[in-house]
């Protein structure tokens, strides 16, 4: 372990505790970021915590509310290029996928902004998801299992097979065949069919229902992660997550919304290819595996210095209390608390007795 503080550091200023910004989403919870924050119950769903510049909301610093980050990161003379949000829920999240670089640079595909948008998520707490397509043989069983109507059993065995059956559950409304596999779940025990049950409780018509079978179907525990290249269809189930993605608003729904679903932009931007994996911890200091956009590290009561920052980092706090040293300064965090180093602040020194997170670019 290299000694702290370096002898060269220089006097930059301290390191800026974030407020974030809440989103009260209907399907949010009243109790989640409560809990992780210890503090009562909310009155209303708390469904995200943001702590990004915009296009993601206004969160401010903690010691300056009237300045965004956003502000401080362009004062700064610097780019955060991710965001970072915690996301808490109580009811399913959209089925939905984003576009990459140069599909969201189309301006055939009308995208709010040309950034792409791959996310990694991690549990807080038990954490249900579904992302990406089985392979086809599970793929196969599973519609046979489920009594997927005999039309998109066929269509599996033709090239594209899975855009093919998109295409065709979101052609129609599939009334009897929806409330078919609905009734078929009921006599079933194992989390996928209780999973598409809990989907049913909310959205008991969505054409959509009939593409959970084919699914990969996660119940993620603390600590375990995903990370989701662009095109990859997936939908949040329930629990608390701490989320890193690129700098993007755009996302195109396919269902389980009360939103626009566009089946022609869904079609023209989806990865069928791809299976994320479940990621796991394996040391006190882990880094998981994400794309050329940010990293992420999860840290558990250790220490860390960091030599170089090629963008300001967000560390997050999530257990326990975490010191983050600059220049002889520090400062303290708990569970919930968010704080920016920015670049210019130069290398700093990372203690948590519990668990914090570290979000940094890789390129800078």
């Amino acid at each position: 372990m290299k000694a702290w503080p370096p002898p060269s550091l220089p006097n930059l200023g301290p390191v800026e505790l974030l407020s974030g910004f809440v989103q009260h989403y209907h399907w949010g919870s009243t109790h989640a970021l409560a809990a992780l924050e210890n503090r009562p119950p909310a009155s209303t769903p708390e469904a995200e915590k943001w702590f990004a510049p915009p296009p993601a909301g206004p969160p401010a610093l903690a010691a300056d509310p009237a300045t965004t980050l956003a502000d401080a990161v362009a004062q700064a003379n610097e780019a955060l290029p991710y965001l970072v949000k915690f996301l808490a829920a109580d009811q399913p999240l959209s089925l939905q996928t984003h576009p990459n670089a140069t599909q969201a640079a189309d301006p055939t595909l009308n995208f709010s902004d040309p950034q792409a948008k791959p996310e990694i998520v991690c549990a807080l707490t038990p954490f249900e998801v579904l992302c990406g397509f089985r392979p086809l043989n599970q793929a196969q069983k599973n519609a046979a299992d489920y009594e997927l109507p005999h039309k998109l059993q066929n269509l599996l065995i033709q090239p594209d097979g899975y855009k093919a059956i998109v295409a065709a559950v979101l052609a129609n409304t599939w009334e009897t065949e929806t409330t078919a596999l609905i009734a078929h779940c009921k006599q079933r025990t194992e989390p996928l069919a209780k999973a598409i049950l809990d989907l049913a409780a909310f959205y008991p018509t969505d054409p959509a229902l009939l593409l959970v079978p084919l699914l990969e179907h996660h119940i993620l525990q603390p600590g375990q992660a995903l990370y989701l290249s662009p095109g990859v269809l997936h939908a949040y189930l329930g629990g608390l997550a701490l989320e890193a993605m690129g700098p993007s608003d755009n996302v195109v729904r396919a269902g389980f919304t009360r939103k626009k679903v566009d089946p022609t932009t869904l079609l023209a931007i989806i990865e069928t290819d791809e299976t994320p994996q479940v990621q796991n911890p394996a040391s006190p200091v882990h880094q998981y595996q994400t794309g050329e956009a940010f990293t992420l590290q999860r840290l558990q009561q250790t220490e860390l210095t960091v030599d170089t920052l090629r963008s300001g980092d967000l560390v997050v706090a999530t257990f326990g209390t975490t010191t983050l040293t600059v220049n002889g300064q520090q400062l303290a965090l708990t569970a919930g608390n968010v704080a920016w180093v920015p670049q210019s602040d130069g290398p700093y020194h990372l203690t948590t007795d519990g668990e914090a997170f570290q979000v940094s670019s890789p390129t800078g």
